[in-house]
């Protein structure tokens, strides 16, 4: 029996070994014969993943026995320094001399990150001082006028820049809060107000009036009014200025006409006072105190009016303005926030080492265990409470395998017809599949099974 053979088939045929034959088979009847050839497939290798459960005592022994032919590779994605430092400790038994400078470098960021909170902490303390200073400074130049016990407040103008600088709007901020924010404050500012406006129509009306009073007299009677306005316990303003219009027409012998321009113009005057006492700072409504020429030769009741503002000038400036101030720059929280700031840095730092050298360490561990021709990955470390589970890629050589390849053969019918008459046997031709490929093929193990 003849049969035309592809060139690549006639190649394997001739791939002769000694251990395996590859001669090939003829199978079948006159008509229709199967042409089995063999084929030797070289040794391969192949990864699957294992689990090994360990206790400690076993760890460095299953490995030992896991690294025999092949060579220690980490999985960089899948691991951590943590389950790095267990598996050499445990494992490999030779923790020191691979992470020492790990540990050296993370001892140093520590000293550097104690260092600069530290720096940073006694760096805010100062600044709040000097802003405290700046505060006291402020309120010198405000009211140094009416507290004579206020003492000027020298900055030096490299911490006053360097404030400035570093704390954006801070000044501005501290004069807002200079400003005396008390509501008794705010009430006594406006009754006075108030009272200077009914004080002022009434040295007009005085001055107007048939019943003619001397100077001594009219000044008196205005200091006394303007005290009874300030210090009265009406606290409805216009009930207050209906009280001492009447009084003041009464003792006027005002007309009809007059009173009646009197109630007329309260609203106006409350208002005016309203307005003057949202218009004019502390410090100019002090200097207007101070300067005030109203009470000229009544001095006493020019020092009642002012002690009572004095007095609570003193409770605000002892009471108020301190948490006011406090809130501006609240120590404790700003240290909070640079204590928050710096310990994100020394985290972010921490990692940045720990990922450096935990490429440095994967790679001196793989230098050092480069002995094999396979790859055990190690995946990555579980630590349980007397055992560790480890995760590992592990390749394995796979067997010599036989290649067996069987071929269908056809006759034309020409051919056929020519058997039928004189039994001579033609040639006979490999049928392919579509694709083009010659016949079916499949593997043997050769240990297992012995195809002769």
């Amino acid at each position: 029996m003849k049969v035309n053979l592809p060139h690549n088939i006639k190649a394997e045929i001739n791939n002769q070994t000694k251990d395996v034959s590859l001669s090939p088979i003829v199978v079948g009847s006159t008509t229709h014969q199967s042409f089995i050839t063999r084929q030797l497939i070289d040794t391969a290798s192949h990864t699957h993943k294992i689990t090994s459960p360990v206790s400690i005592t076993q760890f460095p022994i299953d490995l030992k026995n896991k690294l025999k032919d092949h060579y220690l590779h980490f999985d960089r994605h899948k691991m951590n320094m943590y389950e790095l430092e267990l598996f050499v400790k445990y494992g490999l038994e030779v923790e020191g001399e691979f992470f020492s400078p790990l540990h050296e470098a993370l001892a140093t960021a520590k000293v550097q990150h104690e260092k600069k909170k530290y720096q940073k902490k006694s760096a805010i303390v100062e600044d709040i001082e000097i802003m405290k200073q700046i505060a006291l400074m402020k309120l010198h130049s405000f009211y140094s006028h009416f507290d004579i016990s206020l003492s000027r407040t020298n900055i030096s103008d490299t911490d006053l820049n360097r404030i400035q600088t570093k704390y954006p709007g801070i000044e501005t901020l501290i004069e807002e809060k200079v400003k005396i924010n008390s509501k008794n404050w705010k009430k006594m500012k406006k009754r006075y107000n108030l009272a200077c406006i009914v004080v002022e129509n009434m040295n007009t009306l005085e001055k107007t009036s048939k019943v003619k009073e001397n100077n001594d007299g009219l000044t008196k009677s205005i200091s006394e009014t303007f005290y009874d306005i300030f210090i009265d316990k009406e606290s409805d303003l216009h009930k207050l200025m209906e009280k001492y219009t009447q009084r003041l027409a009464f003792q006027n012998s005002s007309s009809a006409c007059d009173l009646f321009d009197y109630y007329n113009l309260n609203n106006s005057k409350i208002n005016k006072a309203k307005q003057m006492t949202k218009d004019m700072t502390d410090a100019e409504f002090i200097q207007k105190l101070v300067n005030s020429k109203l009470f000229e030769g009544y001095d006493d009741i020019r020092e009642k009016i002012n002690s009572t503002f004095f007095e609570e000038y003193h409770q605000w400036k002892k009471n108020d303005f301190p948490v006011e101030i406090r809130r501006i720059f609240p120590e404790s929280l700003f240290i909070k926030q640079l204590e928050c700031k710096l310990e994100k840095e020394y985290v972010e730092e921490k990692q940045r080492i720990e990922k450096n050298e935990f490429e440095n360490i994967c790679n001196k561990l793989e230098c050092k265990y480069k002995n094999g021709s396979m790859r055990l990955s190690v995946l990555n470390v579980i630590e349980s409470l007397n055992y560790f589970i480890i995760n590992y890629e592990i390749e394995m050589a796979q067997p010599n395998q036989t290649q067996i390849s069987i071929y269908e053969t056809s006759l034309e019918q020409a051919d056929i017809h020519q058997l039928q008459e004189d039994e001579h046997v033609p040639n006979l031709t490999l049928t392919s599949h579509y694709s083009g490929q010659y016949g079916t093929s499949f593997h043997l193990d050769p240990q297992v099974y012995d195809f002769r």
